[in-house]
């Protein structure tokens, strides 16, 4: 949705901005890279245009043929990216690198068990890594047609719970030392009207 958008492509944002200055050269980033990550965090289910109706809004858990399914997304997604990247005629054919790897690596895991291809730790491009961890902290703390949400403190703690397995234990420290930051993207959002949160 757009609101799951707005919300992710903040998060991630919030995270790319702690990395700035950064003591360890391999997340020291730059102010462009930021904004690549705020340009493209919301292409990262792209791929998501080639999975049936059916699967997407499916209301209870999916069959092992239809997750295999909804699996090819990512491949999709670079797919349909570095189609438009080869079009390009007058653009830099850099434009779309960034969306590609976002687009293809948001559900690896830093532990090496996600999909499509089995990344491991700094395998994983870092707009990825930082997509993958705003992505399922939204996911987490949103309503969906096959989950309730959990709240902004038990998310919170999910995270931090799977910190080093499926995320990044660096963005995950960044994370929370930007919690104040995430919590008002958190508050503002309409999908929260009705929550505990808000009077917490």
């Amino acid at each position: 949705t757009g609101d799951h958008l707005d919300r992710m492509t903040e998060y991630s944002t919030i995270i790319a901005e702690g990395l700035l200055n950064h003591p360890d050269k391999d997340y020291n980033i730059s102010r462009p890279f930021v904004n690549k990550i705020r340009n493209n965090a919301a292409v990262h289910d792209i791929g998501k245009i080639g999975i049936p109706d059916e699967i997407l809004k499916k209301p209870g858990k999916l069959t092992a043929e239809e997750w295999e399914i909804m699996k090819q997304h990512p491949d999709i997604g670079a797919d349909v990216l570095l189609n438009l990247k080869n079009d390009l005629k007058i653009f830099n054919r850099d434009f779309y690198n960034t969306a590609v790897e976002i687009a293809n690596c948001h559900h690896e895991k830093w532990n090496g068990s996600g999909y499509p291809n089995g990344l491991k730790g700094k395998e994983i491009p870092l707009s990825a890594r930082i997509i993958a961890l705003a992505d399922v902290f939204d996911a987490l703390t949103s309503k969906r047609a096959y989950k309730v949400d959990f709240g902004f403190d038990e998310s919170v703690e999910i995270i931090k719970s799977d910190s080093g397995s499926h995320f990044d234990p660096v963005l995950v420290d960044i994370f929370l030392k930007k919690l104040p930051e995430i919590k008002r993207v958190y508050l503002k959002s309409s999908h929260i009207k009705d929550s505990k949160d808000l009077i917490s």
